[in-house]
């Protein structure tokens, strides 16, 4: 019993091991590609997510195009625009022509995304108005 369950240890070890050296070689516009779902939205320092849960925020990263749907409503398509290079990463959001600067962090399933009340990018988290941590969905 004891060996099959340190063979199962050992397993699943290798399997997230793999799959973590995998994501290591991709870009983050790899990595973001596909759908994530909101858990959190603090505005302001407060915890809106409780006061909304029937509300819904997906995000949806394909190629070049960023598309939002909130309680199943679609949102116009988005180009977006990253920079991997700075710190913390920065994501420029495409809004009718105006670029939305805001911040961003990718770890394993998690990102979160950070932004202000204006044209000016957060210098971090806690600089930023907005912030929202969402979950990758399963394909």
């Amino acid at each position: 019993m004891r060996y099959w369950i340190g063979s199962m240890t050992a397993c699943l070890a290798v399997c997230f091991l793999v799959q973590a050296r995998a994501d290591q070689g991709k870009s983050d516009k790899e990595l973001l590609q596909g759908s994530w779902e909101a858990v959190a939205v603090i505005v302001g320092g407060k915890d809106v997510g409780k006061e909304k849960k029937e509300k819904t925020l997906i995000l949806v990263f394909k190629g070049d195009k960023l598309s939002t749907s909130e309680n199943g409503k679609d949102f116009k398509d988005e180009a977006y625009k990253l920079d991997e290079t700075k710190s913390p990463k920065q994501i420029d959001i495409l809004t009718k022509g105006k670029a939305m600067p805001a911040i961003y962090e990718l770890k394993d399933d998690t990102m979160r995304l950070g932004y202000g009340v204006s044209d000016m990018r957060p210098k971090d988290f806690s600089d930023a108005f907005v912030v929202i941590t969402l979950k990758k969905k399963k394909s």
